[in-house]
């Protein structure tokens, strides 16, 4: 219960917030644009942001709605200079990245899942710091699964490598086997 509590309160600020300055998809008059609560707001049931100190169902509600047309609105900003910045389809796929970081990594030219399989810890926590990816262990699992395609595609290569191999031998065999029928036959 007390993290609930926690939570919240959390969201009663940051609400406050947003009722305050009437939550535009215009960063500058939005001084939680690309934080989690607003996302905390969307997901959270209307009667339980009723139960905020001071809030009532319709100021819950209306909040809701705000909150609701800002992720709205700055998921299609974002989306448009995704594609305006020509990411590629695999870099949006990235389990590990939200709208917000894709849109950081394709400002640094980072635009695709090679690109991202490219980077060092250190680059990638300096890229992403601001949206909680600080530490290198967490830049290195984004990038080691961003590089699990090119294990994959080693692996498939080998693979298709081994069959091939073994059909050369069989035909190889099968033809000495022809030759030796037909010099015994003859």
């Amino acid at each position: 219960m007390l993290n609930f509590t926690r939570k919240l309160m959390v969201l009663g600020v940051a609400a406050m917030m947003m009722v305050a300055v009437g939550c535009s998809d215009d960063d500058d008059n939005n001084p939680i644009a690309n934080n989690q609560p607003t996302m905390d707001i969307v997901e959270t049931a209307v009667e339980d942001l009723a139960e905020i100190q001071g809030f009532d169902m319709d100021i819950a509600g209306e909040l809701y709605n705000r909150a609701t047309e800002f992720v709205t609105a700055e998921t299609a900003r974002i989306e448009g200079e995704l594609e305006r910045l020509e990411v590629a389809a695999d870099l949006r796929e990235v389990d590990y990245l939200s709208l917000p970081m894709m849109l950081k990594l394709a400002e640094n030219d980072v635009r695709s899942l090679d690109d991202l399989a490219e980077l060092d810890s250190e680059e990638l926590s300096g890229l992403l710091g601001e949206f909680g990816i600080e530490d290198e262990a967490t830049a290195g699992e984004i990038i080691m699964a961003a590089r699990a395609h090119w294990f994959a595609d080693e692996e498939a290569d080998e693979a298709e490598a081994v069959p091939g191999e073994e059909s050369e031998t069989a035909s190889a065999e099968e033809t000495e086997a022809e030759s030796a029928g037909e010099s015994t036959g003859a």
